[in-house]
């Protein structure tokens, strides 16, 4: 089964997990390029395409690839952009695709870059992703968990038709609420990332373990207390959501996760560090998100000291 039409050129700044996957997926239909981190990246998904490990069987689709580096003029020439990097890198994405016209769809985690995003000229929409990913070398891509894509427009833009992209392992939702949703997922990833990543335990693990899972659930409540949720009745929806979540990837390494095992800065600035930064500017007590903001802080120090005195 099949949606869509086929053969639109369409552009993925960013080949890690995400950004593999995604392009992946649409190159079933579609003529897509990734912008990949280096050269010898981008050399090896022209040379090899982009491989999708999904229950043990491999998925490899053909896909062109350009280093960031040198895709200056290649943005023009695309339909549909997908920006798949991390926030710390959004800026220097929103500087190269300043001029150009087509649909950008920004697929970051957390709200830290969402006052960027909206001041551009652009058609922008923010993506809130639901697949799980794991990325296991340049051009490999394991699909840890199946999910969709909502997107949603921060402002007026003339309207882009996703329905256009959307495949049966690539669906696409339209939402009008979409920093309502943006808001639930940084919740999730706010509790999940850090303490996978601080504890050293997949995601089942938080709510397996006793211990964690009390702690788990603390951070959840102070969480929901700096973004103001104030209805009971929202707060135990979300919190089932959450334990849903880390019931239904039990065995996934989170994101921030597999950053640590990588010796690689993590997203703690734009997802927990946010909220850190939204408590201390209401004046709201966060002890539990400053503590753990400090942790995760320290584990990425002591990655770069020990790699400068490597």
């Amino acid at each position: 089964m099949s949606f869509g039409v086929e053969n639109l050129k369409i552009g993925v700044i960013g080949a890690g997990s995400i950004g593999l996957l995604f392009a992946n997926l649409m190159a079933e239909k579609h003529q897509v390029t990734v912008v990949a981190n280096t050269i010898i990246q981008a050399e090896k998904i022209n040379d090899e395409g982009i491989i999708r490990v999904r229950n043990g069987s491999f998925l490899p689709a053909k896909v062109s690839a350009v280093a960031f580096s040198e895709a200056r003029f290649v943005y023009t020439t695309f339909d549909l952009l997908f920006v798949a990097v991390k926030e710390r890198d959004v800026a220097a994405v929103i500087d190269a695709i300043r001029d150009v016209k087509v649909a950008c769809v920004f697929l970051q985690n957390g709200l830290a870059h969402v006052n960027k995003v909206s001041k551009l000229t652009v058609p922008a929409y923010l993506g809130i992703v639901e697949h799980g990913a794991r990325r296991l070398d340049l051009n490999v891509v394991e699909h840890t968990g199946t999910g969709i894509l909502t997107v949603g427009s921060l402002r007026p833009v003339p309207a882009f038709d996703f329905q256009s992209v959307y495949t049966f392992d690539f669906p696409i939702v339209i939402s009008k609420d979409i920093l309502v949703i943006a808001n639930e997922k940084l919740i999730m990833n706010a509790v999940i990332n850090p303490l996978t990543a601080y504890f050293n335990v997949t995601n089942g693990e938080l709510m397996t373990d006793q211990q964690l899972a009390i702690f788990t659930r603390h951070v959840f409540e102070e969480v929901c207390d700096i973004l103001a949720i104030k209805d009971m009745n929202i707060r135990l929806r979300l919190y089932n959501k959450l334990k849903g979540i880390c019931e239904n990837t039990a065995s996934n390494h989170s994101s921030m996760l597999q950053d640590i095992e990588r010796n690689r800065e993590t997203e703690i600035d734009s997802i927990l560090g946010y909220l850190c930064q939204l408590a201390k500017k209401n004046d709201a007590e966060a002890p539990l998100c400053n503590t753990v903001y400090a942790l995760i802080k320290k584990k990425e120090k002591e990655f770069q000291d020990d790699h400068q005195s490597s």
